[in-house]
């Protein structure tokens, strides 16, 4: 499971990489780059959460600024797909289902486009799995602790992309459905 684990972050970071925007990309990202950079603000909402690490990530010494918040959305992409690797194993997807799967994810050209520059969307889509991921494990052996992480990504999300509130009634259905699954049958 971790070699797999391993290989499902490697695989996309390296074709990221390989094909990585080598610097400050145009409109949205230009912007977020700017912003993050500098320590700024974007429009409403603000994406807060991004900026935030965006401005601790644009000091590291690898690059100009662009090459490294865009080198943040291509780890943030194959995180995505490392924790999608995960989720797969936990619900019992045979190897070859979850390498289709996932290399169709990495490799789609929206998935591929943005992990490619300083967006968003690679981060809402590792927060959506690290929930997602949480879920299940809270499920397997339900507990405060466990819950407590869900709670702490889904407010990590909120933080970042108000699109997050859309998948709250699923996760609450998620939790609440277990829950009383568990009751029925004790």
């Amino acid at each position: 499971a971790n070699f797999g684990t391993a290989a499902a972050f490697v695989a996309p970071l390296t074709l990221y990489v390989l094909t990585l925007a080598p610097t400050v990309y145009n409109l949205d990202s230009a912007e977020l780059t700017t912003a993050a950079a500098t320590g700024g603000l974007t429009r409403s909402t603000g994406y807060p959460l991004y900026l935030a690490l965006g401005m601790l990530w644009s000091r590291l010494p690898i690059g100009d600024v662009g090459y490294r918040m865009n080198l943040l959305s291509a780890i943030l992409g194959a995180l995505t797909i490392a924790l999608g690797e995960r989720i797969l194993s936990r619900l019992r997807v045979d190897a070859w289902g979850r390498l289709l799967g996932l290399g169709l994810l990495a490799s789609s050209t929206y998935f591929w486009a943005l992990s490619l520059i300083a967006e968003v969307y690679t981060l809402h889509t590792a927060l959506m799995a690290g929930t997602i991921l949480a879920l299940l494990r809270w499920a397997e052996r339900p507990g405060p602790r466990r819950l407590s992480l869900v709670g702490l990504l889904t407010g990590a999300s909120l933080a970042h992309h108000g699109a997050t509130i859309l998948l709250l009634p699923g996760y609450a259905w998620f939790i609440l459905s277990k829950a009383s699954l568990r009751r029925l049958t004790l």
